[in-house]
């Protein structure tokens, strides 16, 4: 599979404006000042999940899964069970810091997956 392909049927997608450029795969944060999703994030609080979809310009509608297994790119080696949050550049990293244990999570790992490589996990917003 390739990233941003949703794995199994039971998911929930959300349609929204993307705040700029956003690519397939990558994760991303909802900003509720702006009323849009954008790529990336490393420090927010909030509602994140997965674009469903890779759009050019600001404003553009975006497809976003809040909740489901989906196929990420990991920015650093994740071990199966790990709870997984957003990365500025839009990969999947490992909630290394008690602090990302409470708002920061997006889901969990549902595989080991390599550093820079590709899995599964199983994002609960």
């Amino acid at each position: 599979m390739a990233v941003g392909d949703i794995k199994g049927e039971e998911v929930v997608v959300v349609e929204g404006a993307a705040a700029k450029a956003t690519t397939k795969g990558y994760m991303v944060h909802y900003n509720s000042t702006l009323y849009q999703w954008m790529q990336g994030s490393t420090n927010s609080v909030g509602k994140k999940g997965v674009a469903l979809t890779t759009e050019a310009a600001h404003s553009a509608e975006l497809m976003v899964l809040i909740a489901g297994r989906v196929e990420v790119k990991a920015g650093s080696a994740i071990k199966k069970g790990m709870r997984i949050r957003p990365g500025s550049d839009g990969y999947a990293y490992p909630c290394t810091d008690p602090q990302h244990e409470l708002g920061y999570a997006a889901g969990i790992a549902m595989e080991d997956i390599a550093n820079q490589g590709t899995g599964t996990i199983w994002v609960v917003m």
